[in-house]
């Protein structure tokens, strides 16, 4: 391969033969035994491996481009960080309505899921300024009408405190009441709801009896309210076996 590599320079620098003289050969071992230019591309040229600008921190707010910035704020000369993957700071955005609307998804239809949504939000409205309306002067201010709120006051009513967990000792399989984290009181609200609004063997849509059901939850009444407390009940009844509980 060197040989070959030769003669291709020797043939270069004008030798007739393959061979070529002594002083063609060495120009051509000279050539050879340089080291090759790498040309830089563009986008090469571009990058810089300099220090990192110093980023400030993304402004969690909404409501950023509705209010005024002063004029000493470091968001005016400094570059913002731009918002991660999964950030989202639109002003319609509720992650608890996000996280129940995924309880709902099948197959990946979040557009369908996304329509029946906005229609059980328009139908907590109706509903809502149905009995504002009817209700006397006084009451009026206690009703909410906002359908954001009122999910918000139906999942927190369907929360559970505890659980039952069943725990093997001794033979016998105990049920244990055990405590619930935040987040995992908040899932079990979102099931509460979803058992409750089921709509199978009627011709009633889902967005009236997921409506109908949260405005229900939201009063302390319903189904999935029924649900929790019948949950309670049964932490109550056997509060003896508590000292099983699995850490």
């Amino acid at each position: 391969m060197s040989q070959l590599l030769l003669g291709y320079a020797s043939r270069l620098l004008g030798c007739q033969s393959r061979s070529g003289s002594a002083a063609t050969t060495a120009a051509a071992a000279a050539i050879l035994s340089q080291q090759p230019v790498r040309h830089k591309s563009p986008l090469q040229k571009v990058r810089k491996r300099g220090p990192f600008p110093e980023w400030t921190k993304t402004d969690p707010d909404p409501h950023l481009f509705t209010r005024h910035i002063p004029k000493t704020d470091e968001r005016r000369t400094k570059a913002v960080r731009p918002p991660g993957k999964y950030q989202i700071f639109s002003v319609h955005y509720d992650p608890i309505v996000n996280s129940f609307a995924g309880h709902f998804v099948k197959c990946g239809e979040r557009d369908k899921l996304r329509d029946v949504f906005t229609q059980m939000m328009a139908e907590i409205k109706h509903i809502q300024m149905a009995r504002r309306n009817a209700a006397p002067p006084e009451e009026k201010a206690s009703i909410e009408v906002d359908p954001t709120r009122v999910i918000h006051k139906a999942v927190e009513n369907c929360s559970p405190l505890l659980i039952i967990k069943h725990v093997f000792r001794g033979g016998f399989l105990y049920k244990v009441p055990c405590p619930l984290r935040e987040s995992e009181s908040q899932m079990r609200a979102f099931k509460f709801l979803r058992i409750a609004s089921n709509v199978r063997g009627t011709k009633e849509h889902l967005y009236r009896s997921l409506a109908r059901e949260l405005v229900n939850a939201s009063n302390n009444e319903g189904k999935a309210v029924h649900a929790k407390l019948q949950l309670h009940k049964t932490c109550e009844e056997n509060r003896a076996y508590a000292n099983y509980r699995i850490t």
